[in-house]
Order: C-alpha cells, then sequence, then structure tokens
C-alpha cells in the first residue's frame, strides 16, 4: 500500500474466519495508529516495516486509512473458501453450477442421509442389480476388517471427508475405482501366483519337495528333544495334515516365525548340545531348513498382509465412491454446495472448463500482490486452485509490479 498499490489489487488468504479477521483488524489498528502518529512516530512505525521514512512516504503513510475507508474495492482477506466462492459467483455458468446456489456450512443431515440410502441400494440387492449385489458384499468386508458399523461408518465417513482428495486422484478417470485399484495393485507389487484368497500362493508353497523339508525338520526337531521343539514338530504336523490352507499356514507360522514376525532363535543356533544330539551333519541340515523355511514363509506372509490390503482398500473405494456420488447427488437436487464443492469446483473451472483461459485472465486483471498465509502444500487442491494465478503472476513481471 506503501509503495502505490491499489487497495482492490491486493488479495491475502487465510485458513479460517477468525484468522481473516484478525488480520483485517490488525491492518485497520495499523493504518489508524500511521494518521494518528507524531513525526517522530511515524517515522518509527515505518522502520519496522523496513521502510524508508522520507517526506513522501509518510505522507502516503498517513493517509491510507482513510483512502481505505473511502476505497470502493478495499484489501481483500479472505479463507479460501470465501474466495472460491467469489470465483464461482462470478462465473456460475461456465463452472457448471446453479446460478445463486446455497452455500451449506453443516452438511451433516446430507451426510446420514446419503449413508441411509448407500445402505438401503446395498440391501436392495436382487439378481437384476449386480452392483447392489457387489455393494452388500464390499460392505461386508470393510465391516469385517473394521470390526463393526461404526468403524466402518467412520471409514466411509473418513472417504467422503476427503473427496477432493479423490477427485484430484481419479480426475478425467472413466472408471474412477478401477483406476485406483489398478494403480494400488501395481505399487503393492503383488506376486503373481498371490491371485483370489491367496491359497494358490499356500498351495505351491507345499509341494512335494517343501513337504518333504518340513517332515525331516518335524523329525529333527523330535530328536532335539526340549520341550518347545516337540510342540513345533506336533504343529508342523497338523499343518501338513489339514486341508484349511488358513490353519495350515498359521501352524507354520507358530512353529517358525514369532509374533514379532521374526525367525525363531531359541533352539534354532547351533550349539554343543544340538550337535551333540544330531550329528555335525544334521545339525547343519537343521539350521539351514529353518532359514530357508522361515524366509519363504515371511515371504508368504508379507504377499498375503499385501493382497489384504487390496481387498479392503477396493472395498473402501467403491462404496466410498459410491456414497460420495449418492451425497453429491442430493447436494445437486436442492441446489446447494458444501467448502469442497467451492474448492473443486473452482479448482475444475481454472484447469478443465473451456474457458478457464478467459477466467483466468478475468481473475488475473484484479490481482497484483496475493499472500498465502500459512500455505498448506499437501493439499493438491488448493495447490492446483493456485497455480495458474501464480503462472501469470510470473508470466510478465515487468508488465506491472506484482509480488506473491
Amino acid at each position: 500500500l506503501i509503495a502505490g498499490a491499489e487497495p482492490g489489487n491486493i488479495i491475502a488468504l487465510t485458513f479460517t474466519r477468525k484468522a481473516a479477521g484478525e488480520m483485517q483488524i490488525r491492518l485497520n489498528e495499523r493504518l489508524f495508529e500511521m494518521a494518528t502518529a507524531s513525526e517522530e512516530e511515524l517515522e518509527q512505525l515505518l522502520q519496522l516495516i523496513g521502510s524508508d521514512y522520507q517526506e513522501q512516504t509518510k505522507k502516503t503513510a498517513a493517509g491510507l486509512y482513510e483512502k481505505l475507508m473511502h476505497s470502493l474495492h478495499p484489501v481483500r482477506i479472505q479463507t479460501f473458501h470465501s474466495f472460491c466462492q467469489d470465483i464461482l459467483s462470478r462465473f456460475p455458468l461456465e463452472a457448471d453450477i446453479p446460478p445463486g446456489f446455497e452455500l451449506i456450512e453443516d452438511s451433516s443431515l446430507l451426510e446420514r442421509q446419503a449413508l441411509q440410502m448407500l445402505f438401503d441400494e446395498a440391501r436392495n440387492n436382487t439378481e437384476r442389480q449386480p452392483d447392489n449385489q457387489r455393494l452388500n458384499d464390499e460392505l461386508d468386508t470393510i465391516m469385517q476388517f473394521c470390526n463393526g458399523p461404526d468403524n466402518t461408518v467412520s471409514s466411509l465417513h473418513s472417504f467422503l471427508a476427503h473427496r477432493s482428495d479423490w477427485w484430484a486422484y481419479t480426475a478425467q478417470e472413466k472408471d474412477p475405482v478401477a483406476f485406483a485399484c489398478d494403480r494400488l495393485t501395481d505399487a503393492l507389487q503383488l506376486d503373481e501366483r498371490a491371485a483370489g484368497d491367496g491359497n494358490t500362493l499356500i498351495e505351491q508353497f507345499l509341494d512335494d519337495t517343501a513337504r518333504q523339508k518340513l517332515m525331516v525338520f518335524a523329525n529333527l526337531l523330535r530328536e532335539i528333544g526340549n520341550r518347545n521343539g516337540l510342540k513345533q514338530a506336533d504343529s508342523i504336523d497338523e499343518a501338513l495334515e489339514t486341508e484349511d490352507r488358513g490353519r495350515c499356514f498359521s501352524l507354520l507360522i507358530s512353529a517358525f516365525l514369532t509374533r514379532e514376525s521374526k525367525p525363531l532363535v531359541q533352539g534354532r543356533r547351533h550349539s554343543a548340545p544340538m550337535e551333540k544330539k544330531l550329528g555335525s551333519e544334521n545339525t547343519a541340515r537343521f539350521l539351514e531348513l529353518h532359514d530357508e523355511i522361515s524366509t519363504s514363509l515371511l515371504y508368504i506372509k508379507e504377499q498375503l498382509t499385501r493382497l489384504q490390503t487390496l481387498s479392503i482398500n477396493k472395498a473402501w473405494y467403491y462404496c466410498g465412491h459410491r456414497y460420495v456420488e449418492i451425497f453429491q447427488q442430493l447436494k445437486t437436487e436442492t441446489r446447494q454446495l458444501d467448502f469442497t464443492d467451492l474448492e473443486w469446483k473452482c479448482y475444475q473451472l481454472l484447469q478443465y472448463s473451456d474457458n478457464a483461459h478467459w477466467v483466468q485472465y478475468k481473475i488475473d486483471q484484479r490481482i497484483n500482490h496475493i499472500l498465502i498465509d500459512e500455505f498448506q502444500d499437501t493439499n493438491p487442491t488448493q495447490w492446483h486452485l493456485l497455480s495458474p494465478i501464480l503462472e501469470e503472476i510470473a508470466a510478465n513481471p515487468e508488465q506491472r509490479p506484482r509480488s506473491v
């Protein structure tokens, strides 16, 4: 302002109304202080902000309070959401939203309504509605993993709360859920054999060679003869006899790994008593088999964990996406937007709409100086919202004095 910037060309963005209000109050108080200060006090105030205190500067500073009070376009100090609301109010048709939309601050009633509709849809799982059957199955998966309905609802609310991140991640994709699942599958680096429920991986591990090695290992445990070893040998025998692959794997895990998923150490290291009972050749064989089988079990256990991660997230993506669809439809029918919609619609308007460059140009005409308070660069939507404006400011630095 002291350097001659017009108040209406300055915008300050922060994250809460309280912070925006405090910034506005501080600005007004500082300018009032300058307007009523003695010459000596004014020089001190200008020194505080690193400004020179020549006669013209002091005259400008002293007149700023009155200038702002009479300005048609004051300094805009607002939240991100009110900034987005201003833009959407100016360009509703370009943003594909109803003119005169209503902004709702508390959407809890709509969330409960959408959640009820989601569960009702899952219950109507007739043969003619396979999507409903899948919704029902995926909700069951989440219910089992989250240990009950309360945590299931919490997980769905979490998805809804982060829907702008979901939209940003799956933007321009025809099938967002399939896209997200494919990306997660790639990231997890699943073994090709780890298909379905993972039983294939266990089956292939338990071939004739592995069974023979397990029997040899169990017999060597019995020859050593300590109490824990005898129990572990029995577990191996039971694992080889059972048809239940999940039970089989659990028994083998208990015979080779600790609760912390590390190879057992007690009774599995070379010792004089062990060599006395087994002989040097069998001792070496026993320790070699322990290392080999433990490594294989750890690999399978890791793959099964990754497979479970994929399964629960596939269910969460599918149910969460449908929940968001229902929630958004309810708002569309009532011509309502919430804070997340403001950010997302504004982001789409500035990035993807047919009129994006024109809208950017119109917005850019009014912004010469932008201050972003405590910017959260982990929010992709807010970053993409600002990037076109920042690019415009950086594009023509010599055109007019501008700053970020």
